[in-house]
Order: structure tokens, then sequence, then C-alpha cells
């Protein structure tokens, strides 16, 4: 039996058209709202998303949405964020906290979850940990934890769920100083704009050459490790020491502050072994032996035989702020360095032919310590270099310091000589060279101040704000109390750093944890890392003004006919007619 298909497709496309226009495409004359945005504003409504309440994750208003909206999550997404950008909406409907697009690229808002990889270092009351061994998941999972307190932009943030979100498309930020992070694309990150404002931008959205924040507060998170000889001894093995095949634990350096450490660990798990001198023209102390209990304690704690893929210990992200402390000290007394320069000013300096090492190490002192570092190669050597300079080599001899005296008595020269050039207004404070934003702000906002001066071969050099101990005092003098206040809060709080380079990193596992708080915030890597939040506008309950009074005639069974949604909203507003309308269902 032939058919003639031609007919009978372009009928039933036809019917299948216009169902699709009338149920989806179509507002209705009463309410001038599509059926899409009825049913997402209906479920906003009823879950109490509304404007006299607090903020909620976009995530959970998407899934609010799935008890009448059978279209997808991006869709319901789509909807929601489109009706909250003031550039696409007269009057928008929904408030949304975050990045919620652009102009030009008006589907680039954040992603309704965090999505960063899995090797992100969160810092928390755990410690500094990898966002993937914060808890086991199988990929597409939700896994709720303990609650974990995390970082937030501007204080302390919780969460009790770790989404793992399955392999996604990553990119990967390289900051100026060496950080790095990937993520997906529509993750969102903190930076500041020319006003001196916070402005959350996706990686999408990120260019190299844009700056982004690092946090420098002051930490209060630290582990609970507290085995304080453990961890000189652990400084000393990833600097100078070695592991080997056979349970072999040796360690050879010419200073006995850099091996009695370790002898006394060894004998701590029943060891005999004593150190010796070596017969050999280096003159050095050496202590080798084998320990099976030990050996199998550092191997656990993520030790290696492999100088180039050594990494910072696990028990030291997990250890308490003196168990850092003591765990750098002498990592920087093996491989570390101090030196004092002619011109009266300290450097400090890491090297290891391990890129993991330096990286982590990096992290680890800008997370828990505020020090900024940065990272630089040696090509004659094959090694990694993190180099401490101004302001940050002076935090790390205050706060953390050395163990030998001949650097301690350095560290005290370094710590003498940068307060004798605050004190005398000199150009090497840390807010100066990472926040020329500051100087440009002034500039370009605050000229009545009269803070920025020209010279013939210096221009634009500014007479002495915040490169002084009175830098502050000045600024809070000449400007008005709230763009002082503005200063004084990024510059005690952040560094400002640009992107050097932005790299597809492929398909990876992403991970994001749901923060109940709401700055939807959390620090990772040093970045503070954000996520949309949202709510129905003020405007909004005008949709819904006459709900409660048996307004509405007509009402729809859901897809499992276990609630009803209306036909039509007793609005008082007029959605689509002053708003206008894109695509489908928004």
């Amino acid at each position: 039996m032939e058919v003639n298909l031609t007919p009978i497709i372009k009928e039933s496309f036809l019917q299948f058209g216009g169902a699709v226009l009338q149920s989806r495409a179509l507002p209705d004359a009463r309410d001038l709202m599509k059926p899409s945005a009825r049913q997402i504003f209906y479920c906003l409504y009823t879950d109490k998303f509304v404007h006299e309440k607090p903020f909620q994750k976009t995530l959970k208003a998407i899934g609010s949405c799935f008890r009448m909206y059978i279209h997808g999550d991006s869709s319901a997404e789509g909807i929601i964020m489109r009706a909250g950008q003031p550039f696409a909406m007269r009057y928008p409907l929904v408030d949304v906290e975050g990045s919620y697009g652009t102009l030009l690229a008006s589907g680039s808002w954040s992603a309704p979850r965090y999505c960063l990889t899995g090797d992100a270092l969160v810092s928390t009351d755990k410690g500094l940990i990898k966002i993937e061994d914060i808890v086991k998941s199988e990929e597409n999972s939700d896994n709720e934890i303990p609650t974990l307190t995390c970082r937030g932009a501007f204080g302390l943030t919780t969460t009790n769920l770790i989404f793992n979100s399955g392999l996604q498309q990553t990119y990967k930020l390289t900051l100026k100083n060496g950080i790095q992070i990937s993520g997906t694309p529509n993750h969102p990150i903190l930076t500041l704009n020319d006003k001196f404002e916070f402005v959350w931008k996706t990686i999408d959205e990120l260019n190299v050459g844009d700056k982004i924040l690092l946090n420098v507060r002051n930490n209060f998170l630290y582990g609970e490790e507290n085995d304080i000889e453990y961890a000189k001894a652990l400084g000393c093995l990833i600097s100078e020491g070695c592991l080997s095949i056979e349970n072999k634990i040796d360690m050879i350096n010419s200073d006995l502050d850099m091996i009695m450490p370790v002898q006394n660990l060894l004998q701590k798990y029943g060891s005999k072994a004593i150190y010796h001198r070596r017969n050999q023209k280096d003159n050095c102390y050496e202590i080798n032996t084998s320990n099976q209990m030990l050996y199998k304690r550092l191997k656990e704690d993520n030790c290696t035989y492999d100088s180039y893929h050594k990494h910072i210990p696990n028990s030291v992200f997990r250890g308490t702020k003196e168990y850092q402390k003591e765990f750098i000290r002498y990592l920087f007394e093996g491989d570390g360095c101090i030196s004092i320069h002619s011109n009266r000013y300290g450097t400090i300096a890491y090297s290891s032919v391990s890129e993991d090492l330096i990286r982590e190490l990096q992290i680890l002192l800008l997370s828990n310590f505020g020090i900024v570092s940065f990272i630089g190669r040696q090509k004659k050597r094959n090694e990694i270099k993190l180099e401490i300079g101004g302001e940050d080599a002076y935090l790390f001899c205050k706060n953390i310091g050395f163990v030998s005296k001949r650097k301690k008595e350095k560290a005290e020269q370094t710590i003498k000589f940068y307060e004798e050039s605050r004190n005398k207004k000199s150009t090497g404070s840390r807010g100066w060279r990472v926040f020329p934003e500051i100087r440009d702000y002034l500039m370009n906002y605050h000229p009545e101040a009269k803070l920025i001066i020209s010279r013939k071969d210096r221009p634009n050099e500014c007479k002495g704000p915040l490169m002084s101990k009175d830098g502050l005092k000045i600024l809070k003098e000449k400007l008005p109390y709230e763009a002082y206040s503005k200063i004084e809060f990024i510059y005690r709080n952040f560094v400002s750093i640009p992107i050097i380079q932005k790299e597809d990193s492929g398909l990876q596992v992403v991970y994001s944890p749901k923060i109940n708080e709401d700055c939807n915030s959390f620090t990772a890597n040093g970045i503070i890392n954000h996520n949309t939040a949202a709510r129905l506008s003020a405007l909004a309950n005008y949709l819904f003004a006459d709900i409660q009074k048996d307004t509405i005639e007509e009402w729809r069974d859901n897809y499992d006919n276990t609630e009803q949604y209306p036909m039509v909203l007793p609005s008082k507003g007029f959605f689509n007619l002053v708003n206008g309308s894109y695509g489908i269902g928004k």
C-alpha cells in the first residue's frame, strides 16, 4: 500500500506547531503572560521565593519550578534569569544576586551551582580541602555532609551539601603571580570595576588582562592536626629528605637544626638510628634508616620519593595554625632563602623541581597567612621558584619566621628595613604595587582631593596615601566617608591580580558546595567564588495581588495530577506588554 507522507507530515506538523504556539508561545490576553512564565512564577510565589524573604539559591528556585514546569532546567533557568536582566526588561520581575549576564552576552549568567574542578583547595574549618575530597561521590549526585564552615567574600559561610556535576567543559585561568583556578565557563569569580565596586564575572566573561580579587583577610579557619614535632620533621623531609623503596628514610643536611627533628621522630617510632657526619667534602650530617611504621604514615600523608612530584602533605592542609607555621619554617630552612639587598629591603624565595609543591605552597601561604607570592622559573637549574617581597616578606618574617640563627637575623633585618621605609613614607607598600586601581579611582572620581600630582619624569605619582603608615589617615581626611571606607575595606582585605592566560582544560568532573548564607560565596585557591541566588521582585507581587480572593476560575492539573496551577493570574500589571518577549517561553 503506497501512501504519500507529504500531506500527512504537513498536517501533523501544523497541528503540532499550533499546539506549541498555544500552550507555550502565545501570551494570554487576560494577564499577558506566557504559560511557561506563568507556571514558573506561580511556583516561585507559592514556595515563598518572594521579595520579602531572603535570597535563595537559583538551583533551589529551578527545582521549585518542576512541580508544574516540564521543559527542562536550562529553559527554566533562562526564564528566571531573563526576568531579572535590567537591560532586557523594562521592569524586572526577578531580583538576581550574582551574575545575570551582560547586554552583549545575555545568556552568560552564573551557574546555578558552583562548578570547579576537583583540585580546587577550599578554605574550611577542617583546613584546606580539595573539593573532590570533601565527600566521596558519584558523578551527577547530590551529597549531604556535616556542616562545613567556609570563608566567604565578606565573612564565614556554611554548607551541608556538595554537588558532583559530572563531566563538564572547563577552562583554566592563570594569574600574573601564578595562582590558577579551573571551572566551567559560567562559573563566577569576584572582580572589581573602576568605581571600586564588586562585580561577579563568569570565566567566560573574563579575558587576559582582567583582574581578579584574592582573599587576604585574616583567616580564622584551620584544621585540627597538632602534632608539632611531626610537622617539623615533615618540613625537613619534604625540603631536604628522601623516601626510597623498602621503607627507607634518608636525610642529609649541613645544619643539625634540620637533622634533629627527623631523628626525634624516628626515635618516637622506635628507631635507634643516630645521625653521623658523612666522609665527603660537603661535610654534611646524614641519618639513614628503615622504619616501616613511619614510612607508611608518610606515604599516607601524600609524601613521595619522586622529587618532581612532591606535594604539601595532607596533614599540613588539615593542621592548626601553629602546625602549619612549624612546617613552613622548616621547609624554608631547607630549600628556602632570605636575601638582604643593598637598597635595604629583604626578599624570600623557595625553589623546587616540583611544580605541584610550589603551587600548593603558594595557595597555603595566601589562604591561611594572607601572603601573596609570585612563581618564576629558573631555566638553568630546571627549578620553579616561589618569590616573596615587600610587605609580604615582612608578613612572612613577622608571622612565620625561620629556624636557624643566620636566617633569623636576616628576618629581623627585613622587618626593621620595612618598618623604617613605612615610617619614611617610602613606596614599598603592597597596596600600590598591586592596587594601581586605587590611584586611578582617586584620579578619576576624586580629583578635588588632590591626592595625585604630576612630575615630568614620573607622571601620576601618588603623594603618599597607602604608601606609609599614615596613608589611610590621609585618605580619611581628604575623601568623603563612603569613598574612604570603600578603599580601606578593599585595601585591607583583598589583592588585585591580572589574568595572563586563559586556556581550555578539557572535560573534567566539576563540584560545587551549596552555600547556606545570602552572600553565596566561598574561597578556593585564594580566589572568591560565587553562584546566583534569586527571588521575585517587589513588582512581581502585583501578579498575585488578589490570588487569595477566589478570583481565578480556571485551573489545570500538573503533569502527575498532584497539584493545580492557574491558567491566568489576577495580574494588576502587564508583563509582556511593558517588557516585550523573546523566544517561545520567555
